[in-house]
């Protein structure tokens, strides 16, 4: 929910307010927010990360990439580990060659941060990937710029930071033909240690130097941008009209692709199929996030309390005939006469299934909410607020 997402990214960001934020450095410069200064509830880097990598080293060890600006020989590639000793051999053996080693979607080992992007998903629409870097000490990535906003949260060690002080370019998720890599020029230079934060946007050039055995936390994101929400448009219109869907052949003239522009500019003055064509893209957005991990416990009988599970995201479509609740990883097609639960149900951090509105006899409340459970969207609600 939004107001839940705007708490959370306010206070990780704390003491810098959230509206500051967005007026002062989003898209705009970079935001340094060292762990003394940090007044929120949020202790990053209090945690043992490296303890929390290795644990995953099932899932983890044989996705590994990495980056290295003067490396010794050539990293030695992912592969798969047996134990957390075998994968903590396996970092030492990127780190022998001069590589930093990037994990990529680990941010369910740190709670707070997952719940941290998922609140970042909700203000901005999009999906949000955490990764982990781990280098050994004086490890050095190239002068480079990403094509994602990022937020680079420091668990253990330093860092150094070299940040561009320029404009940044805001590029396109693609690199333009051509394109020569960035240069530095004014900077200034910041140490993180363990609890800082740093905002970069897109586009910023910047290289690191870990000035001691160091893991920092990267949590990245595309915002939605104005060709988004006209590539938005062009998907909404394509469900609506058919020629769009129709093959263009070859040799074709381009009147096709004219009349399809100039059906795009009359919709773009429609507000209603703006905001249509956006809700449909959050949609299938979330419906494409991982899924939400789902219980394999079954209660003996259907619980009285009900909660959100931690990172439970969704949108509520109804269409002449259906419901379609999309949830990560999934869309859940529910019977219209179930709309007013199914929004309160989305809508409502913790409830008692008996509040549930909308008339509905008490078998199909329960049935409703089991189906909810069983998709990991509802846990029951521990603890005394679970009793009456």
């Amino acid at each position: 929910m939004l107001d839940r997402a705007r708490r959370t990214v306010a206070d990780m960001l704390a003491p810098q307010s959230l509206d500051d934020f967005f007026a002062r450095h989003f898209e705009r410069s970079a935001l340094f927010v060292p762990a003394g200064q940090r007044t929120g509830t949020v202790r990053t880097g209090a945690e043992d990360p490296e303890t929390a990598l290795l644990a995953a080293y099932e899932t983890d060890a044989h996705n590994l990439t990495s980056h290295a600006a003067d490396p010794a020989g050539p990293p030695p590639g992912p592969r798969r580990a047996v134990s957390s000793a075998d994968y903590r051999s396996l970092v030492g053996d990127y780190h022998a060659q001069g590589h930093t080693v990037r994990i990529p979607a680990c941010g369910g080992h740190f709670p707070h941060i997952a719940r941290f992007a998922r609140a970042l998903t909700e203000l901005m629409s999009v999906p949000v990937e955490t990764a982990a870097f781990w280098s050994a000490e004086e490890a050095k990535a190239p002068v480079h710029y990403d094509d994602e906003d990022l937020f680079a949260i420091q668990m253990h060690g330093r860092k150094r930071w070299f940040v561009s002080t320029a404009p940044p370019r805001l590029p396109n998720p693609w690199r333009q033909i051509g394109e020569r890599p960035p240069e530095l020029g004014s900077h200034s230079v910041i140490d993180m240690a363990p609890g800082d934060l740093l905002y970069l946007p897109r586009g910023t050039p910047h290289y690191v130097i870990s000035t001691t055995d160091s893991i920092h936390l990267s949590v990245g994101f595309s915002p939605l941008t104005v060709r988004d929400a006209i590539v938005a448009m062009i998907d909404q219109l394509a469900d609506l009209h058919r020629p769009l869907r129709e093959t263009l052949a070859s040799g074709a003239d381009g009147s096709r692709i004219a009349e399809g522009l100039s059906l795009l500019t009359q919709q773009a003055r429609n507000p209603q199929f703006l905001q249509a064509a956006l809700a449909n893209r959050t949609s299938r957005m979330i419906g494409k996030l991982p899924k939400l991990e789902q219980s394999t416990a079954k209660p003996d009988a259907p619980p009285s309390r009900v909660r959100q599970a931690d990172l439970a995201i969704a949108s509520v479509l109804k269409t002449a005939d259906i419901i379609d609740f999309s949830q990560p990883g999934t869309h859940m097609l529910i019977h219209p006469g179930a709309e007013e639960a199914v929004r309160f149900i989305a809508e409502t951090d913790e409830f008692w299934v008996d509040e549930l509105p909308g008339g509905l006899a008490p078998d199909v409340r329960n049935a409703l909410v089991a189906q909810f459970i069983g998709s990991g969207f509802l846990v029951p609600a521990d603890g005394p607020a679970a009793g009456r």
